[in-house]
């Protein structure tokens, strides 16, 4: 099995906390959502706990043996692993005993007990031995691979850790009902070179992280490992939430952005584009974005090369306009449009290739990445801010009363990203001819300035109950809203969004506690002219929804599999019988 470490990294630890959790998550690579890299520095302050040297040559002394003879060695090489480096004593190591239902035939080959709250042992992990380099992760025959059937019987025993090793590869998975599966790889084979593997992996599957209960006493989630991966799903709520926000306001920023040149341009930019295809193309940019962070990381594109990291790459840009703006201010990124032509390079380079001899990108073609899916994006100059402001909200997680933190896209599952997607269907975009305003409160509604100022002249207390319906403030909130007034900065802030026209500025001001700002920290005012992105209900209406993962996986099952096995399941083959997959032609020809 190849390693999944996607190549070598320095040797060392890393300054901060965080930083030593995020090195050995970089290094381990996980599959589906993992562990939160908050959740671990909450729960290991110290950082990766150590292994005794002792132990440390123990391994590196028993894996060489066992690498020179595995057919004999394999077995007491698993033993030492278990009993010394996870610490598993004999007494907390039992029989599988059956497991009923449809799985009946897929039994562990022994389960960790560990002390249960109301007396007696509990399961709390499933232990799979095969022989060394037996496949653990790849299907075979027509059947899932071990890796799906341990996650399997992790949902159906509600049991939702396992551990499955060949000798070298040590697998663990992570299975809830209703939840998307984790499997985080260790290689043996990489203990030695990169031995924070193994302290990690001693650390999380140690006989002290697996043995006590998932909740605590009050019914929370332990510190235990099944306890912090339900700490981890919680974080990630979180992270999703807080994601989707970031991005709604990115494609806002972008959006405006577009309106601001279209209107600079006497309205030649957008001349023919219609208010979806702007939508599409700002949705496209962010997803483009996306894409792209997440390949980096996963080390799909060369981000190693000088001239891709130095020239192209997403990650990189976002430090080199970050640094930009910490030497020379805000300023200058608003004079500066040098990072758009570089985005749209890089672009052309994914969907076209690139075959010069000192960078070579192969063609991936698709229509995300098509040039001439909005050609007229070429003619934008945005500002080098704007696109640091996107960067920062794509890659920086700001979390309310917390300090920022970068986002890992490498451990963002697929499920997040389709529903931060998903929270963008109910918004479109819509030129107006007229001042519109965005205002805060839950609702963030856009409006005419000059309905606002028609709503305004009535009483105050119709005044404020307009506000509260209108916009979801309570009435602490309004207070301090309507009591509030620019100074001298936050003015010229505001003369900068009305396009520095001082009727206009006049014109809001009295509203100025009212507005919400953009990613730029500048006050939502849209002059005559403008392209809102608003919310429009398209989402409700047409019934358009992302589909989560286990409603398309029993898609799959029930829909396609009858289709794609003969013999299988539709001719009442069980499953966990012999499904023989059909011919290439008659795959092909299935029309989905």
């Amino acid at each position: 099995m190849p390693s999944r470490t996607g190549g070598h990294r320095p040797r060392g630890h890393a300054g901060s906390t965080t930083e030593q959790h995020a090195e050995w998550l970089g290094l381990l690579r996980p599959d589906g959502p993992f562990l939160a890299l908050t959740v671990l520095t909450e729960v290991f302050p110290t950082g990766v706990e150590t292994v005794p040297d002792e132990t440390r040559k123990r391994v590196r002394q028993a894996w060489a043996e066992v690498s020179e003879a595995p057919d004999l060695l394999n077995s007491g090489w698993q033993d030492l692993v278990l009993g010394e480096v996870l610490r598993y004593p004999p007494s907390v190591i039992g029989d599988s005993g059956p497991v009923d239902g449809e799985f009946a035939d897929l039994r562990p080959d022994a389960v960790i007990h560990g002390p249960s709250p109301g007396g007696g042992q509990a399961a709390r992990l499933h232990l799979y031995r095969r022989g060394f380099d037996e496949p653990l992760d790849q299907a075979r025959a027509g059947a899932p691979a071990l890796t799906e059937l341990a996650a399997r019987a992790c949902r159906q025993t509600g049991v939702p850790l396992a551990l499955l090793t060949n000798g070298r590869i040590w697998a663990l998975v992570h299975a809830r009902l209703g939840d998307p599966t984790s499997i985080a790889v260790f290689d043996a084979d990489l203990w030695s070179e990169e031995p924070v593997l193994l302290r990690a992996f001693s650390m999380l599957l140690g006989v002290s992280r697996v043995l006590p209960p998932p909740t605590t006493a009050d019914g929370g989630p332990s510190t235990s490992l099944a306890g912090l991966f339900a700490r981890s799903a919680a974080a990630q709520a979180t992270v999703t939430a807080t994601l989707g926000s970031q991005v709604r306001q990115a494609v806002e920023l972008f959006v405006g952005e577009l309106a601001r040149l279209d209107r600079e341009s006497g309205g030649e930019l957008l001349a023919g584009v219609s208010e979806r295809d702007i939508y599409r193309a700002a949705l496209t940019l962010l997803m483009r974005l996306v894409f792209l962070l997440y390949a980096e990381e996963q080390r799909l594109l060369p981000g190693i090369d000088p001239i891709y990291a130095q020239g192209y790459a997403v990650s990189t840009l976002f430090d080199q306009l970050d640094a930009d703006r910490n030497l020379h201010g805000d300023e200058i990124g608003d004079r500066r449009t040098a990072a758009w032509p570089r985005l749209l390079a890089l672009f052309t380079a994914i969907h076209a290739g690139c075959e010069h001899p000192d960078l070579r990108i192969p063609a991936h073609g698709g229509s995300l990445f098509d040039p001439a899916s909005f050609p007229w994006l070429a003619g934008a100059a945005v500002t080098d801010r704007v696109i640091r402001e996107i960067l920062d909200a794509l890659l920086m997680l700001r979390h309310r009363g917390r300090v920022p933190e970068r986002l890992s896209y490498q451990g963002l599952d697929v499920e997040q990203i389709g529903h931060v997607y998903e929270g963008l269907l109910e918004f479109s975009c819509r030129k107006v001819t007229e001042p519109f305003v965005g205002l805060a409160g839950k609702r963030e509604p856009e409006l005419p300035l000059a309905e606002l100022e028609s709503k305004a002249a009535l009483s105050d207390a119709e005044f404020r109950r307009w506000l509260r319906e209108t916009c979801d403030l309570t009435e602490k909130q309004l207070d301090k809203a309507l009591v509030a007034q620019p100074d001298l900065t936050q003015q010229a802030a505001l003369h900068a969004a009305c396009d520095n026209d001082a009727a206009l500025a006049d014109r809001a001001r009295p509203f100025w506690g009212l507005l919400r700002h953009d990613l730029r920290d500048l006050p939502t005012v849209f002059p005559a002219g403008s392209v809102l992105f608003t919310q429009v209900g398209d989402r409700r209406s047409t019934g358009t929804h992302y589909t989560p993962r286990l409603l398309a996986a029993e898609v799959v099952k029930y829909t396609l599999a009858p289709l794609c096995f003969a013999p299988g399941p539709a001719e009442g083959v069980p499953e966990d019988g012999v499904w023989r997959a059909k011919r290439a032609d008659d795959l092909l020809a299935l029309k989905i």
